[in-house]
């Protein structure tokens, strides 16, 4: 039967220069003369610097505005509180977080079931769900639903797999005409060079 993966993914590649772009608009503006304002890139992890929390807060924003323009998902960052750092100064971590959590698949599945469409099923594999059905009009509608439903977290879907055509599965993405052939592309958060994919994934606001 037709099925698809529902995963939840960041493209570290376009947050390394979201990160990039704010570091240099930070260093060129004037409001953030002589504030000690900086945004730095460890791991699964950006660390904002400022003088104050007022300036921290711009320094949030003008990184957030870069992540949108680079289509990453809003939903993927975990803000930690903001603290006292050396010489009264202030920071803050913000954690990006992919995968789908084993309360979020909860909440898919149940979300799926709810749909009533017939035929159709989901089962929680690691940090994905996978979702079966009959036919494929009945997979677009869950797609559809999902897009439409405000789950809390970046969603992305892909792996097309038509196991009852006898053909081997394909990888295969959404568009807005339907299903399409897949591009290379990065999983998160990990550094998308470690791990080539053979289809490209697209990121939800």
């Amino acid at each position: 039967m037709p099925s698809f993966d529902v995963v939840s993914e960041v493209n570290m590649q376009e947050v390394r220069n979201a990160v990039d772009q704010a570091s240099r608009e930070i260093s060129t503006r004037f409001d953030f003369k002589d504030t000690g304002s900086s945004i730095e890139l460890s791991g699964s992890e950006i660390q904002l610097h400022s003088a104050t929390e007022d300036r921290l807060k711009a320094v949030n924003q003008v990184l957030e505005e870069k992540l949108v323009r680079r289509e990453v998902s809003l939903k993927a960052l975990d803000h930690g509180q903001v603290e006292e750092a050396a010489k009264s100064t202030v920071r803050q971590t913000i954690k990006l977080s992919a995968g789908i959590s084993s309360d979020n698949a909860r909440k898919i599945n149940k979300f799926i079931k709810d749909l009533g469409l017939k035929g159709v099923s989901s089962q929680t594999q690691g940090d994905q769900v996978r979702v079966t059905g009959k036919k494929r009009d009945d997979l677009q509608a869950v797609i559809a639903a999902l897009k439409a439903e405000d789950l809390g977290i970046p969603l992305q879907f892909e792996n097309f797999r038509d196991e009852g055509s006898g053909d081997a599965p394909t990888p295969a993405v959404t568009t807005a005409r339907g299903w399409a052939p897949g591009h290379s592309g990065g999983r998160g958060p990990k550094d998308p060079g470690a791990r080539r994919r053979s289809h490209r994934v697209l990121p939800l606001a």
